[in-house]
């Protein structure tokens, strides 16, 4: 993975001298939009794993190659109205 090391200086005044400090990092890239992505990881798992199986919540990871993260959940039938899920 790629490091970036920041030079940090504290300065002695209070005001220097916070518990937390923010730090932005500018990242532009082409990557592919959530949705299709959902969709592609739903694709996914249907032929893989299983079609009873869903994604949801997608988050984006930094790394040496932006990827995306999803959770997954199962979509079990309901046993008392057939033909619904939950």
């Amino acid at each position: 993975m790629t490091a970036v090391i920041l030079p940090v200086v504290q300065g002695d005044s209070p005001q220097e001298q916070q518990k937390h400090i923010q730090v932005m990092v500018h990242v532009q890239a082409e990557i592919l939009n959530p949705v299709f992505a959902r969709r592609r990881a739903n694709q996914w798992l249907s032929m893989k794993a299983g079609h009873l199986l869903l994604v949801d919540e997608p988050e984006l990871l930094l790394g040496d190659a932006l990827q995306w993260r999803f959770d997954v959940f199962l979509s079990a039938p309901q046993l008392t109205q057939p033909g619904t899920a939950h």
